[in-house]
């Protein structure tokens, strides 16, 4: 459960900018430039695909474990942490992330080599952190690396990591050129993973279909209204607080933090900082610390 407070008064805001913001939306997303609408409808035929490999899949591992960071594995974990809950035979999903060596070799230990797919994610191909992994990961298991089915790769096309897939004959897909990183959940960067994990992305990805299909019809005008607000009180508030009522918010909590913080948190043409502080909270936990805070 979240809960939405909200410490303003909707019927205050200037119908000129909801409209603005909104057409601003719509020539994003019919210019083409920007993929991420398009990912709920273009991802679908991707699930099959990917179903079709489970059975081979299936019989061999019983555990992915995802070498990525940031927008390459924060929203796949937000959405197992949400779906884990009504899937629980799902395959068991570890990560490779920071590059500390005491994280990164208390994770290798727990790995179980023959039945373990690794799934190697970066929208570049050359982010440090993931390649310096997944070379650490090749020495410790002394992974034979060319022609192996226990190895894939999520990357644009063309990039280092591609070309080191098809060079070495391991089955790669590939993230939309206008696909950014953070926003790339729900491309090949989190479909592949989820589905070999047995999660129902299928109805992830009608789900996400259906909501902005509402949302273009004007049904979803809180987001706006939202929108609107941080725009016009970024001065005067700061910081953005998601508060989670519910522990299986925390990844989601993590994720939002990265897309509003990469998306954001940059600065104007006069040097200022553009966007608001994000922070995520799971209560009652920060109930008792940080929201005496604020």
């Amino acid at each position: 459960m979240l809960r939405f407070i909200n410490h303003f008064n909707t019927k205050s805001l200037d119908p000129f900018t909801l409209e603005k913001g909104y057409e601003a939306l719509r020539f994003e997303a019919q210019s083409g430039e920007i993929g991420y609408y398009d990912l709920p409808l273009e991802s679908q035929p991707l699930v099959t695909q990917v179903e079709g490999l489970r059975p081979v899949i299936d019989k061999k591992y019983n555990t992915i474990a995802v070498i990525g960071i940031g927008g390459s594995s924060l929203g796949i974990k937000a959405i197992e942490r949400l779906l884990r809950p009504g899937t629980p035979n799902a395959k068991k999903i570890v990560y490779l992330e920071n590059s500390d060596p005491i994280s990164v070799s208390q994770v290798i230990s727990q790995i179980d080599k023959p039945r373990t797919l690794f799934v190697v994610i970066s929208k570049s191909g050359s982010t440090v952190e993931t390649l310096s992994i997944f070379k650490r990961v090749i020495v410790a298991f002394d992974l034979i690396v060319h022609d192996s089915d226990q190895i894939m790769v999520i990357s644009d096309e063309g990039s280092v990591l591609s070309k080191f897939a098809d060079e070495n004959g391991l089955r790669r897909f590939v993230i939309p050129v206008n696909v950014g990183g953070r926003f790339s959940v729900l491309s090949a960067v989190g479909i592949v993973p989820l589905t070999l994990a047995g999660f129902d992305t299928m109805e992830v990805l009608k789900g996400a279909e259906s909501f902005l299909e509402r949302f273009w019809k004007r049904e979803e005008e809180h987001l706006l209204q939202k929108a609107a607000y941080y725009v016009t009180h970024a001065e005067r508030f700061p910081m953005n607080v998601l508060f989670a009522y519910s522990d299986t918010f925390e990844e989601f909590g993590k994720w939002m933090v990265q897309l509003w913080g990469e998306s954001l948190g940059k600065r104007n043409r006069r040097g200022e900082r553009a966007g608001l502080t994000p922070i995520a909270l799971i209560g009652s936990v920060d109930q008792h610390s940080f929201l005496q805070l604020i």
